[in-house]
């Protein structure tokens, strides 16, 4: 009833000269419900309303954003131009979606052809190289490298060697777009883990292998982490002096009180500083195989 008292009186549209018969108003036919008056939830369709709430923002009040900013851009006038990505996180631009490369239509039915015959069929990483070779690494052309190994990556038979063509044939843009079509659990070994990480610790595979990395650098004698950097967000720099905090080191809760956060950016360099080092940690190495895809048994019928 308190709603109803601030809408406009129809008997004042009819007195302004409209069309409208007091006898016919524009109201909806009442709802009602069983123990509640049907006028208490009568409304006009006609209505207009009465003012926005003052937590909504007009973005004709912020010229200066346009359509390509972020939607939460819209809750600070000063947020967008936050926003800057930092240089050690920035990927390479976009394929152009509005031309295609001229190689795709011909290289795209190749691969179709492929998996049309590859059901029947095994691969190993050597033959898989020699299948990306014949496409074009440009990245502009749809990934096409990327598209063969996705096609055939459940018929390779040696993944334990994937290293071979992640680290010596892949660009960086390639790798971060393998980890997040296959997962990075299943593309990479930790018998091989010597490289260069970023971490997304919000995604579960890429805390799974944060976990891993400090089994090995608590394990590994001549293991040790290089180039270490966590931010607390991507658009954050990164913690000055930060180092592998000891609740990491313990048994997993989530990221409470043991295991590596559920938040955050992780950019480590794995690395062994002796052969020794490699031989003694042959035993934590195939511990932790057992938690990815090269360790799992499988069977060519």
């Amino acid at each position: 009833r308190e709603y109803e008292s601030n809408l406009p009186d129809d008997s004042s549209a009819v007195s302004e000269g409209t069309d409208l018969d007091p006898s016919q108003t524009s109201h909806s036919r009442p709802l009602s419900r069983r123990g509640t008056s049907s006028s208490s939830l009568s409304y006009h369709s006609s209505q207009t309303p009465r003012s926005l709430p003052s937590y909504v923002i007009d973005p004709a009040d912020y010229p200066e954003l346009t359509v390509e900013a972020p939607i939460t851009a819209l809750l600070c006038k000063d947020a967008y131009s936050d926003f800057a990505t930092p240089d050690g996180m920035k990927l390479a631009p976009p394929p152009n979606r509005s031309v295609m490369h001229p190689i795709f239509p011909m290289a795209y039915r190749k691969i179709l052809e492929l998996q049309i015959l590859a059901p029947h069929s095994y691969f190993s990483v050597n033959q898989i190289f020699e299948l990306i070779s014949y496409f074009p690494p440009d990245s502009s052309a749809g990934y096409l490298r990327l598209q063969v190994i996705i096609s055939l990556f459940s018929h390779i038979v040696d993944l334990e060697n994937m290293y071979l063509i992640f680290d010596n044939v892949l660009s960086f843009d390639e790798r971060n777009e393998l980890f997040h079509r296959v997962g990075i659990m299943n593309v990479l070994d930790p018998m091989r883990p010597e490289r260069l990480y970023r971490l997304d610790l919000r995604r579960n595979d890429h805390r799974e292998w944060a976990k891993i990395l400090v089994y090995l650098a608590t394990n590994d004698p001549g293991g040790i982490w290089e180039e270490v950097e966590y931010r607390w967000g991507k658009y954050d720099e990164p913690v000055p002096g930060w180092t592998l905090p000891s609740t990491w080191t313990r048994a997993d809760d989530g990221g409470v009180n043991g295991g590596p956060r559920n938040f955050g950016w992780l950019q480590v360099r794995y690395r062994c500083q002796t052969r020794v080092g490699v031989a003694t940690a042959l035993g934590a190495r195939k511990v932790m195989r057992k938690r990815t895809l090269a360790g799992m048994k499988r069977a060519v019928l």
